[in-house]
């Protein structure tokens, strides 16, 4: 429901819908090595790296006007400027082949992933969006 243009309005507080959303884009770099060991193991080391444009996120702004009433906050979902995300995975992974019987189908999966983040955000003035097409509902 983010695009629907609505408002819920409850006394000084309102949450709206934004149609004037636009898609959020990215651009990712993947890249895995991986060594195949022995009978049924495997070990890898990946890198990724993601650059987000327009992400989504919910503003919560104060004293804002929403069809022309002012609330004291209003939350509607926005779009940000810009995000990166970038990391490291490790996986390894080995059969328990030398186990007796049934149990010689378990395998022992280890796998960690680091993801430091940052996430870039530009202030920007907040224009009145789509007023024109926004329906209020009171509750």
């Amino acid at each position: 429901g983010s695009l629907v243009p609505f408002v819920l309005a409850e006394d000084d507080e309102a949450e709206s819908g934004n149609p004037d959303l636009v898609p959020a884009h990215s651009k990712n770099i993947d890249m895995m090595l991986e060594y195949y060991a022995g009978p049924l193991g495997i070990m890898s080391f990946g890198y990724f790296s993601k650059d987000i444009k327009d992400y989504f996120y919910t503003a919560v702004l104060e004293n804002y006007t929403v069809q022309g009433k002012e609330y004291e906050e209003v939350k509607m979902p926005m779009n940000g400027t810009g995000a990166t995300l970038s990391g490291w995975e490790m996986n390894i992974q080995q059969q328990l082949s030398f186990l007796p019987g049934p149990l010689s189908g378990l395998s022992l999966i280890l796998t960690t992933q680091v993801q430091p983040q940052r996430l870039t955000m530009v202030q920007e003035e907040i224009k009145q969006p789509c007023q024109d097409r926004l329906v209020q509902q009171e509750t």
